[in-house]
This record gives structure tokens, C-alpha cells and sequence, in this order.
């Protein structure tokens, strides 16, 4: 049987787990209702719980027509977070709305439940990405440049030449597996 936790043990951990997912200005507090919370930001907006049950699609269903649906949320990740789990008609709802799901264990690690909350767990904060483009654009460049310098000296050797190019092709190899494949699993 799971331990009883409480809010206040986990929402750091869970706050910093959102950050690490991109959404850097997210922040938690406490909700209305016993062991539930709040998680806003400029870019999601989510409840969760730190119940022992199982949360019920009638929850997410509340919880759906009060927030999600507001104007002021659209365009938002709708999220939500549950220590005890959920049952299978909840992530039916969830699914079918858009909503993410995750559990919390009592360490506050988040585990997805579903496609949408395991897409969410995969990305790469924006400043990240750009780094990693900047990183491969440079190497590329470099290479290139160094290709460039053999070809134009007659005694540069056919090793060298092949080096460089080896170098070129994996650079542009692991640009297009980390920066196209994930728009390929998303349709």
C-alpha cells in the first residue's frame, strides 16, 4: 500500500521536473481541495493531487469544464498530476480531451501516462535546442572548411579528405536524427 505524502514534499520536485520539460516559468501552489494543487504557467496549466486514490474520470471532467476550457487557457498544455494514479476511464477522458497525465511517486518523480505526457516528457527546452543547432552548425562549418583547405593543397592526402568527409556526414547525421525524427513520431 502506498504512503500518505504530503503537498508540500513534493511540489519543488515536481516544479523543477516541469522546468527541465521547457516550461521554465511554472510554478506550484496549493489548491482548494485536500492534497490538490495548482501548476501554472505562461505555457501550461495543470492540477494534481497527492491522494492515495485513484483520480476518476469525473475529476478530470470537473476539472476540464472549470479550467481547461477557459479563454484565457487556450493554448496552454493541460496537465495533470496524481500520486494515486488513475482510473481507466479517467485516461479514456484525458486522452480524448488533450490532457496530460502523470503519477508522482513520493521522491516527486513524474512518470507519463499516455502518449501526450510521454511527448511532453521527451522535449528539449528551447534554449537547449538552440544550443545543440549552434554546436552542429559550428562543427559543420568547421568541417567544411577544413575540407575546403585539403582539396586546395595538391599533397593532402586521400586519408585526410576521407576523414573530414566521415566527420561532415556524421555531424549531418545526428542533426537530422535529433532535430527531424521527433516531428516524424508525431504524425
Amino acid at each position: 500500500m502506498e504512503q500518505n505524502i504530503a503537498r508540500r514534499d513534493v511540489l519543488e520536485g515536481i516544479r523543477a521536473q516541469l522546468k527541465e520539460m521547457g516550461f521554465a516559468d511554472v510554478s506550484t501552489r496549493r489548491g482548494n481541495t485536500a492534497g490538490g494543487f495548482h501548476i501554472d504557467g505562461n505555457s501550461v496549466i495543470g492540477r494534481g493531487t497527492v491522494a492515495r486514490e485513484p483520480v476518476d474520470a469525473d475529476t478530470l471532467k470537473e476539472i476540464h469544464a472549470a479550467v481547461f476550457t477557459l479563454e484565457r487557457m487556450r493554448g496552454k498544455r493541460w496537465i495533470h498530476l496524481s500520486y494515486g494514479g488513475y482510473t481507466a476511464a479517467a485516461r479514456s477522458f484525458a486522452t480524448a480531451v488533450g490532457i496530460a497525465l502523470f503519477q508522482c511517486d513520493s521522491s516527486s518523480n513524474l512518470t507519463p501516462i499516455g502518449s501526450r505526457a510521454r511527448a511532453l516528457k521527451r522535449q528539449t527546452p528551447a534554449g537547449k535546442r538552440r544550443t545543440k543547432i549552434i554546436g552542429r552548425a559550428a562543427g559543420i562549418l568547421a568541417a567544411v572548411i577544413l575540407l575546403i583547405l585539403a582539396m586546395s593543397f595538391p599533397s593532402a592526402s586521400v586519408p585526410i579528405l576521407i576523414a573530414v568527409g566521415v566527420v561532415i556526414v556524421l555531424i549531418v547525421a545526428s542533426f537530422i536524427i535529433d532535430f527531424l525524427l521527433p516531428f516524424f513520431r508525431r504524425l
